[in-house]
């Protein structure tokens, strides 16, 4: 399936009805590529078992691979409940139909990458396992953990050390008609805002009972409710900027609280500000982009998420997610590390350069075969209308 490509007098591509957001496909073509990059920088400096020495500070931005995980999260929650912000779901047996669509698009992919990891794990040495990646050993535990999605909770760190987000955007998943329910019961912002303390606060006493916070993260919860919110917010206000703009204050005084929580928080707990930071940044890059997009108005940002680039990673970015850590370790075990690079940093640059271009192909090539085959052949349905009557550039 090609991917659609935005007009040039619209950035939001609309079809007999049907609404399509380009550039949200960019966005995670993007943030996908860089999570690739992300565990290639800690293959060459943070790699377990070898003594290596401290990256160059300007490489630092490449420490933040867990945060794309949130946005990953608040992205699915903004797209999945685009059918059902003008009013609740009429048609029975819709959550069926949500959880068939849902499991037709997730598992037959990643059940193939779980077989690809399998094999790749059986000709190469277990890596050990550093801060947030790694494999060790498999397991029956472990195996079983991953066959039913559970490897977040039971066996982590097995087989694929990424799956383990899978299982819990799977998990939320089934919490989904329930936050639907709430959001329609309390209205949207009360909602989220009920969403994301449940998340985070039983995130924190989880964390002060001692379960390891890669077990069990409820935070994430949080940030699909906000996903869900942020498309709540800027698809039936008509998605102008001036609407939408009163809507900023309280997530923006949020953000500035988790900042501030920052200086008096004990440090055991403040990944779970810089948690709650990326899921509200998110969540209004989301609207900011929305609403420009329905309104013409500052898309640069757009426009450049919605490259043909980044549209072509954005296709492939679910099937990038899912192997790239089994062709990095085969990458690296029969390939790098026969090199005898004369500094970490050639090595490094090395596997940069020639891993994001064979986990790129080889990826393409997975999605082809495994993932392409199972897409929904239209763009889902976007219920409400009122975006394209409110705006005074209506859209196509």
């Amino acid at each position: 399936m090609s991917p659609a490509y935005p007009p040039a007098n619209s950035m939001l591509a609309a079809q007999e009805g049907r609404l399509h957001l380009p550039f949200l496909d960019g966005l995670r073509g993007l943030v996908s590529f860089y999570v690739v990059a992300h565990h290639i920088y800690a293959y060459s400096w943070i790699s377990g078992g070898k003594s290596v020495p401290k990256a160059p500070f300007w490489l630092n931005w490449l420490q933040y691979g867990h945060f794309a995980v949130m946005i990953f999260i608040v992205l699915s929650g903004f797209c999945l409940v685009l059918p059902f912000v003008s009013g609740k779901p009429k048609k029975p047996g819709w959550i069926k139909t949500f959880y068939y669509r849902r499991a037709r698009r997730i598992l037959p992919a990643y059940y193939a990458a779980v077989l690809v990891s399998l094999a790749v794990a059986a000709i190469c040495p277990p890596v050990p396992s550093v801060v947030t990646w790694g494999r060790s050993a498999t397991t029956a535990g472990g195996l079983l953990s991953h066959l039913l999605l559970f490897q977040d909770i039971f066996g982590p760190g097995q087989i694929n050390y990424a799956h383990w987000s899978v299982a819990l955007e799977w998990q939320i998943y089934f919490l989904f008609p329930f936050l639907l329910w709430a959001f329609f019961r309390l209205g949207h912002g009360a909602g989220a805002a009920l969403a994301m303390l449940l998340g985070f606060a039983g995130r924190a006493a989880l964390d002060f009972g001692g379960v390891v916070p890669w077990s069990l993260a409820t935070q994430y919860i949080g940030g699909f409710a906000l996903g869900m919110w942020a498309a709540w917010v800027v698809v039936p206000t008509g998605a102008k900027t001036r609407t939408v703009n009163r809507w900023f204050l309280w997530p923006l005084v949020a953000a500035a609280g988790c900042i501030l929580a920052h200086l008096v928080v004990p440090e055991a707990y403040r990944y779970l500000l810089k948690d709650a930071f990326v899921s509200i940044a998110s969540a209004v890059m989301l609207i900011v982009l929305t609403s420009n997009a329905a309104t013409g108005a500052w898309t640069s940002l757009s426009r450049i998420l919605s490259s043909k680039p980044l549209l072509f990673l954005g296709a492939m970015s679910y099937s990038l997610y899912l192997v790239h850590p089994a062709i990095l370790e085969f990458f690296e075990a029969y390939i790098v590390r026969h090199i005898p690079f004369p500094s970490v940093l050639q090595e490094f640059w090395f596997a940069e350069i020639a891993g994001l271009l064979s986990i790129t192909l080889v990826s393409y090539g997975f999605y082809l075969l495994c993932e392409r085959p199972y897409l929904a052949k239209s763009i889902p349905k976007v219920v409400d209308c009122r975006v394209r009557k409110c705006s005074k550039n209506p859209l196509l």
